[in-house]
């Protein structure tokens, strides 16, 4: 719960100040005023520290959240919950990206031009209102990925079905084949009376095709 809180606060810090720092760099692109120009170098350093508090919190509590709602790598391939939870990172990723430019990049030519008291400031206060316009239609995409998930069974707690030929096996340390079923998880204990039951429906129902010794060398199989 204290992770959850964390990660809603470091979120809404970030997103919803985005539209006000992106109305001041517009008002200062459009204007040649010294003051309103340190004010906007003030706000955007002042922005990219609360960023950097935010991003660190986000990582930090996304983490602990997927810990406990994903729980496995094959959770967050192979249901419906991880993969919502793969495309909210590559926005989140895509947000990062453009942020990092928005600290590294921007802000020092933006520091420069109004130390120099030149009009090139405005060009980087354009550029960078445009990736913080970027960054908050990447954040609202983020949000309805969140509302999705919210509605969504967590990965822990679903049927995985694994979407990809091959998987990674820990124990070989290679990559073996795999089918939708390899992460399967089976609803009745692995104990002697089931094995006995199913002993009996597989001669049953799956002998003829597969064979007694299940390799597919059954009666029925070539057809």
């Amino acid at each position: 719960l204290g992770g959850d809180l964390l990660h809603l606060l470091a979120a809404g810090s970030w997103l919803g100040g985005l539209p006000l720092l992106v109305l001041l760099l517009v008002g200062a692109a459009r204007r040649a005023s010294q003051t309103l120009d340190r004010a906007a170098l003030v706000a955007t350093r002042r922005f990219s520290a609360i960023g950097v508090v935010c991003v660190g919190a986000l990582l930090v509590t996304g983490v602990v959240n997927a810990w406990y709602l994903v729980a496995t790598p094959p959770a967050l391939l192979g249901t419906a919950y991880g993969q919502l939870l793969l495309l909210k990172l590559v926005l989140f990723a895509a947000m990062l990206a453009l942020a990092a430019r928005n600290r590294f990049v921007l802000t020092p030519r933006i520091e420069k031009a109004v130390r120099a008291a030149t009009d090139s400031s405005r060009i980087a206060m354009r550029r960078l209102a445009r990736n913080a316009w970027s960054e908050l239609a990447l954040g609202i995409g983020v949000v309805v990925i969140v509302g999705a998930l919210g509605i969504s069974v967590p990965g822990a707690h679903a049927e995985i079905s694994w979407p990809l030929p091959f998987t990674f096996d820990p124990d070989a340390l290679a990559f073996v084949p795999a089918h939708p079923t390899t992460y399967a998880r089976s609803p009745v204990r692995y104990t002697i009376a089931a094995i006995a039951a199913g002993a009996a429906l597989y001669r049953s129902n799956c002998e003829s095709c597969h064979g007694v010794d299940g390799r597919g060398e059954g009666p029925a199989a070539p057809s």
